[in-house]
Order: structure tokens, then C-alpha cells, then sequence
């Protein structure tokens, strides 16, 4: 008996290093597809937070389907990835909202606000990093490592720049919050269910694909 449990722990712990080995290889592939533009635009000074997290949202987009970065994408369909643009961009607009407030809202509901025009520059862009981050975590968390390894250098930069970290900490607040809020925000809007549809023979609606007659209206087809 005491020989199967000392068979049974090596197993286990055989297992364990395996998977350790096989998800710190992938998070090194994963980082190796960082975008040498997006390496070269964090070295800019002139970097623009909303530009370059949309190269970001692209490259992100661009993963999703090779197979050496995920296993199975995790925005499946053009829809889905629609859904999760949407999502990452109104995330970073009302992140920046929150201190440029030219523009109106596009979200209703509560978010945070702040006055404080000592922290609206570095402030700004580190809600935009923050809210950027984490939604594109939540969307396509199999690029988690990527993501990381971005966000990182991004902070690093900005936080070379100012002397104030709370004006920084600040905005990563704000994106936190935005973020969080246009998530929960988004989980009700009927993107999961299985809704009924009636097709019509009009130009422009959509029509069952009778070669692949699995596929929803939502998918590739």
C-alpha cells in the first residue's frame, strides 16, 4: 500500500511539473509575439495611450486565431470580436473621460470623476493603460503574458516622467474602475444567449449557410 501512495505522489508531482514546464514555455512563446512595433512605439516619446493600446487591441485580434500563441480563440467569431472591441475602446474613452471631459459619455451609469488638474496628464494616460489592461485580460486571457509584459513597460515609462506617483496611481484607479464597470455593464447585453431568428429573403439579412449548416447566425462562416 505504501508503494502506491510513493507511485501516486511521483505521478502527481510529475504532473505538476510538466504542466509548469509546458505553461512557462508558452508564456515565452507567448511574449516572443510581442509586435516589434509595439516594442519600438514604448521606446517613443511621443506615445499616444489610445493609439498604441489599439495596436494592441489589433495584435491581440491577430493571435487569437494562430494556433502557436492560443489554443482555441477566445473571441470565436467576427461578432464576438466586434463585442470585445467595443468593449476595450468605450473602456479606454470613458477612462480618459473621467479627466478630459470635452466629449459626452457614451455609457450610462456611474464612474469616477476627478478635479484635479495637477493629475490629468500622467493621470490620463495611466487610466487608459489601466483600462486597456484589464479588459483585454478579461476578453483574451490566453494572451494574459503578453498583456503583462506591455503593461508593465508602459507604467515604467510613464512613471520615469513625473515625480508624482500619485497622480499615477490615481489614473490606475480610474481605469480600474471604468473597466470593471463596462465589463459588468456588458454581461446583460444578450451576447451569450440563444436567441431565436426568423431568416427573411431580403438582400442584406443574413441566411442559413446550407453547406455548413452548424454555424449560428453569429459565426464564421
Amino acid at each position: 500500500m505504501g508503494c502506491n501512495i510513493n507511485l501516486s505522489f511521483f505521478v502527481f508531482v510529475t504532473a505538476i511539473i510538466a504542466t509548469s514546464y509546458s505553461l512557462t514555455k508558452r508564456n515565452i512563446i507567448l511574449q516572443n509575439h510581442i509586435d516589434d512595433t509595439l516594442q519600438d512605439d514604448l521606446r517613443s516619446t511621443s506615445l499616444d495611450p489610445i493609439l498604441f493600446w489599439n495596436q494592441v487591441v489589433l495584435q491581440a485580434c491577430a493571435n487569437d486565431y494562430g494556433k502557436v500563441v492560443v489554443f482555441r480563440p477566445d473571441q470565436d467569431d467576427p461578432a464576438a470580436t466586434a463585442r470585445a472591441f467595443a468593449i476595450i475602446h468605450n473602456a479606454m474613452y470613458e477612462a480618459m473621460k473621467s479627466f478630459d471631459r470635452i466629449h459626452q459619455h457614451v455609457t450610462e451609469g456611474s464612474r469616477p470623476l476627478t478635479n484635479d488638474s495637477s493629475a490629468k496628464q500622467y493621470g490620463m494616460i495611466a487610466s487608459i493603460i489601466e483600462a486597456a489592461y484589464q479588459t483585454l485580460s478579461f476578453l483574451y486571457p490566453q494572451q494574459r503574458p503578453i498583456f503583462d509584459t506591455i503593461y508593465r513597460a508602459h507604467l515604467y515609462q510613464i512613471r520615469n516622467k513625473t515625480n508624482s506617483q500619485g497622480d499615477i496611481n490615481i489614473g490606475l484607479s480610474v481605469g480600474q474602475l471604468t473597466s470593471s464597470f463596462m465589463i459588468e455593464n456588458r454581461k446583460s447585453d444578450g451576447s451569450f444567449g440563444n436567441a431565436p431568428y426568423t431568416p427573411r429573403r431580403q438582400p442584406g439579412y443574413h441566411k442559413p449557410d446550407l453547406i455548413h449548416s452548424e454555424k449560428g447566425f453569429l459565426g464564421v462562416h
